[in-house]
């Protein structure tokens, strides 16, 4: 290859370099206009470079140029996407495939410009005495360049005794070597390169149109609303109703009914709590305790769920061994800790074998810790604050079907009950939205129209180093609270993108879940927080023990398993010590994704098949990819007693994708209460008809 070829694809790589980050100046401009203008300036040299590689390829400044642009191109995102950089985004950039493509490029380059020697000819960048060319050297180039030569072949300037080089005499020169062997190659490759300079200009600010929102810029008709019953769409969003704590105690009635609720504007009939569909929203501090009266005036029994909560998990607080018979009043207390994490939980039926049922039937609502609020900056603390509670169903005679629940079939997804409502926000106004997917069995892909997603809370632990995503998976039980604006007025959505858990799993088609409508004057612009509480530290704790789970399946008798087995409502799994940090290498071995969740103690994750995981927080539930392995740290701390852990796919749990861990004082033996518990929910899982579904050792 001649150094006229890699000059050539030195010029293309830059080129398309700068193409890039000429396509991405206007959405950076509207996000964070420090970096679109830092963008503009990166176009500008590299277009500037990319030219001269063209015009003069002979001069060896240029690729040494081009050489430090490439370098320093690449140090720079590597900088950004591993450290927060305030005055742009103040939150590292997500690794996306439009700049991998851009690297990819430059690192190309990069290659070329070392084979051009453009590093080890630093000496020729200035002009020295004693330099090393022959005079007829010296000549040849001179003239390739149009510069006048002497009589005597000596360098002089034009106009001083030398004889200047005739127009027609330079292009004859210029047309020989442009045409001689070995040269035309070099010549078509930087004509290509300008071809594609111009091209990648014109065309990828349509691809960074395309990449800024994915698949959120396809037409509505590929992203329907689509409900499976008669119902009312395009409404203003209305929050659930709320029940708040005053003077630290939130005390209240929560019924159990079947009865007819509103599911946008139709008359569906369901299980619910508190006569609404999702149930009411209950609001805390940290410090709180909740009083609740549960009411259950089903015929079957049921319990009751803190998701998320770290608290005690026995008598009658987070007890998901208690068992509340049909036709009866229960008394739920628990003691919210004053260092309990602020953000979004939600709270659900959870007695084994009717967990799915119950919870897709209407059983589920949101609970909220607050104080999030409170460690945003000061010009953040008046942020609107939005629920977006996301459940779905399915309706047959005018009832929520909840037996033989097939979470692949045609459903319809409400946002806190409604289909497709409508918020209105204020131009460039920040949002908090809280999302939270309290689903029995169904997963979100989800994304925003024109905006992204800041997270500054996971699992309701504020994050450590605040993130920005464009889409953000939800499986059942998850929740993320997110930060966002809209620069620009306009009709946004949001939306779940499609999406697959996997060759043995569920196929989901996109739909639209809101509609987003900004207007009125602009907000002022404030800048993005960067952190809301410490990094998790478990990657560097000492681990106690180290335990190995396998999720599988047995797809001809519908059974799922853990270690082999299923759920048995009379044996405890896991024994641990009270204070032990340990870790838990997940493994599954089924052809679909399935959501682990672990109660009471929140975890780090550590890894993900095998690669090191980058954790902004801890979580409380993680996918687990297909065929692939999730290894994740926790300490057990502060509270005694049994608890579950499962796969949060409700129908797999109630087959038996679920385990019971005790933590105790020795981490030996289970305690005698947890056993009589275990038996006494067996007993009346047995008496309610559904002994077949509990133990299968």
């Amino acid at each position: 290859m001649t150094n006229q070829i890699r000059t050539g694809i030195l010029a293309l790589a830059v080129a398309f370099s700068a193409g890039i980050h000429a396509a991405l100046v206007p959405e950076h401009l509207k996000e964070m206009p420090p970096l679109g203008y830092a963008f503009i300036v990166a176009a500008v040299i590299g277009g500037a470079i990319a030219a001269a590689l063209m015009v003069r390829p002979r001069d060896r400044r240029i690729p040494l140029l081009a050489g430090v642009f490439c370098v320093g191109q690449i140090v720079a995102w590597g900088l950004f996407v591993t450290i927060p950089v305030p005055l742009f985004s103040g939150t590292p950039e997500p690794i996306e495939m439009i700049a991998l493509v851009s690297k990819a490029a430059e690192l190309v380059g990069l290659a070329f410009a070392i084979r051009l020697g453009a590093f080890s000819q630093l000496r020729h960048v200035m002009p020295r005495t004693g330099d090393s060319r022959t005079p007829g050297e010296t000549q040849k180039l001179r003239m390739d360049a149009g510069v006048g030569v002497s009589p005597r072949g000596q360098e002089g300037r034009e106009g001083e005794g030398t004889v200047p080089v005739r127009l027609e005499d330079r292009l004859r020169v210029r047309w020989r070597r442009a045409t001689s062997p070995g040269r035309t190659a070099g010549r078509l490759v930087r004509i290509c390169a300008v071809a594609a300079a111009v091209v990648a200009t014109a065309a990828l600010p349509g691809c960074a149109t395309h990449h800024r929102t994915g698949e959120a810029r396809q037409s509505r008709r590929e992203f329907p609303v689509a409900p499976t019953f008669r119902a009312n769409t395009g409404k203003p969003l209305r929050e659930p109703r709320e029940l708040r704590s005053h003077n630290g105690f939130l005390r209240a009635t929560l019924p159990l009914d079947e009865t007819d609720v509103d599911v946008a504007g139709a008359r569906v009939r369901g299980k619910v709590y508190g006569g609404s569909f999702p149930g009411p929203t209950l609001r805390v501090w940290p410090g709180d305790t909740l009083e609740l009266r549960v009411v259950n005036r089903l015929g079957e029994p049921t319990n009751l769920h803190e998701h998320g909560f770290h608290v005690s998990p026995i008598g009658i607080s987070d007890n998901v061994l208690r068992t509340l018979p049909g036709r009866s009043a229960n008394s739920v207390r628990v003691r919210i800790p004053r260092d309990m994490s602020p953000g979004t939980y939600w709270y659900h039926a959870h007695l084994h074998a009717l967990v799915e049922e119950q919870v897709f039937s209407g059983l589920s609502g949101v609970i909220i810790v607050d104080g999030l609020v409170r460690r945003l900056a000061r010009g953040l603390r008046r942020v609107a604050d939005h629920l977006i509670a996301l459940k779905d169903l399915q309706v047959q005679d005018g009832a929520i079907i909840d037996h033989n629940i097939d979470s692949n079939a045609p459903t319809t997804r409400t946002v806190n009950g409604q289909l497709d409502p409508v918020l209105r926000v204020q131009t460039n106004r920040t949002q908090l939205l809280r999302l939270a997917n309290i689903s029995a069995d169904i997963w979100y892909r989800l994304a925003l129209d024109g905006a992204r997603f800041h997270v500054i809370g996971e699992d309701a632990n504020p994050v450590g180093q605040v993130w920005r995503a464009r889409e953000l998976v939800l499986p059942p039980g998850k929740r993320y609270d997110v930060l966002v604006r809209w620069p620009r007025p306009g009709t946004y959505r949001l939306l779940t993108l499609p999406m697959s858990t996997g060759p043995g799993g569920d196929t989901y088609p996109g739909r639209e879940l809101a509609t987003i409508r900004v207007g009125g004057p602009s907000a002022r612009e404030v800048p993005w927080p960067h952190s809301l509480g410490p990094l998790p530290r478990f990657d560097h704790a000492h681990v106690d023990r180290v335990r190995h789970l396998t999720f599988s399946e047995d797809p001809a008798q519908s059974r799922f398993l853990i270690n082999g087995r299923q759920f048995d409502a009379t044996r405890v799994d896991q024994v641990v010590r009270l204070g032990a940090t340990e870790e838990w290498v997940i493994r599954n071995t089924s052809r679909e994704q399935h959501p682990f969740h672990l109660h009471v103690d929140d975890f780090q994750v550590i890894a993900v098949n095998g690669r090191p995981y980058h954790a902004r927080s801890l979580q409380d539930t993680v996918p687990l990819p297909v065929g692939g392995e999730v290894r994740i740290r926790m300490r057990f701390r502060d509270y005694l007693g049994a608890f579950v852990y499962h796969c949060h796919i409700l129908a797999h749990e109630d087959a038996g994708m679920m385990g019971v861990v005790e933590v105790t004082r020795t981490g030996r033996h289970p305690s005698v209460r947890t056993l009589r518990e275990l038996r006494n929910m067996h007993a009346a899982m047995t008496m309610a008809g559904h002994h077949s579904h509990l133990a299968h050792p």
